[in-house]
């Protein structure tokens, strides 16, 4: 097989257009020394406010080596509230030149011992506590769903694992109403519009932790541990690309799905050494503007080299 077919998955992921460092709206590992006792919930300590009775607190490594972590679920609420939300106020506006913030987490979802399975979802409100778009954990199928400000849940086609870990990623463009989602990585969500209605502010409230339980008479003891909470405004101008393998065609003709922006113009470059960058497409010099969010590229000069690596990046 011709080598350059293999090397796409050493570059999956390009900053695009990088002014300087990103600015940290707020940032926790919920360790000891940062002021986060076990004995204690998770709401009333530094900040963090809940919405419902259910179980919060702290953990000691379940991701081990971490040191301590927050949880939310395990116990009953106290009543027949269907949820419980936890979460930090950030209140971020977003300005020129700071329109971009990115949210991520390490998380691990545990599933019930008794009752039902439940729901867990990460949620972003804006100021006036509006909700407008969730990613959403179905613990009784382990899907993945997403929610926008319609609240009607859609498949992602991804589903998780109880038995690990996984790094959540989401870049929010308030510029451009869009969100892009990872999940170790792999793009689970991209481009889709942070609000759907005008009337909706554009800005960040908060991102919420949130355990929604199916039925209240019957709530289960599943809960979500997660750690390394991060806010950040980016000095970058759009979402950062990503590329998803699609493998070789019968012409050796290397292919990849490009996930993107909407509205965004972008290049791709390949190299064979990450000295030289050699435009693939469009012609060097032009431009196209992404409509759809992703799209599928074919590298028609595969064959004619040994290897190479591909990048995507946004142009002015």
């Amino acid at each position: 097989m011709n080598s350059r077919m293999l090397c796409l998955l050493l570059v999956l992921f390009t900053s695009v257009l990088v002014i300087s460092a990103g600015t940290t709206l707020y940032t926790t590992a919920f360790e000891a020394s940062e002021g986060y006792n076990g004995d204690f919930a998770l709401a009333g300590q530094r900040g963090w406010l809940a919405d419902g009775s259910g179980g919060n607190g702290i953990v000691t490594n379940f991701f081990e080596g971490f040191g301590q972590q927050a949880f939310i679920g395990f116990i009953p609420p106290t009543n027949s509230a269907q949820s419980t939300t936890l979460w930090t106020p950030i209140n971020f506006n977003p300005t020129a030149g700071a329109t971009i913030v990115k949210f991520s987490t390490t998380l691990q979802l545990f599933k019930s011992t008794t009752g039902g399975d439940d729901e867990f979802r990460w949620a972003v409100y804006n100021q006036a506590s509006k909700r407008m778009f969730s990613i959403d954990f179905f613990m009784s199928s382990q899907a993945i769903y997403y929610e926008l400000e319609n609240q009607q849940a859609t498949n992602t086609g991804f589903t998780f694992d109880v038995d690990g870990s996984y790094d959540l990623v989401s870049y929010m463009d308030f510029e451009r109403n869009q969100w892009t989602a990872f999940l170790n990585d792999r793009v689970i969500a991209n481009a889709l519009p942070i609000r759907l209605t005008n009337s909706t502010a554009l800005n960040l409230g908060d991102v919420d932790a949130v355990w929604f339980i199916n039925n209240a008479q019957s709530p289960g003891d599943n809960y979500m541990v997660f750690d390394d909470y991060t806010i950040t405004a980016e000095n970058i101008t759009s979402i950062p690309a990503a590329l998803e393998d699609m493998g070789m065609t019968p012409e050796h003709f290397y292919q990849f799905r490009v996930f993107g922006e909407i509205g965004v113009k972008y290049a791709i470059d390949v190299t064979t050494d990450f000295k030289t960058w050699d435009q693939l497409y469009p012609d060097p010099g032009q431009t196209f503007v992404n409509t759809d969010g992703s799209f599928i590229f074919k590298d028609t000069t595969a064959p004619e080299f040994s290897r190479g690596f591909y990048r995507v990046r946004s142009v002015p």
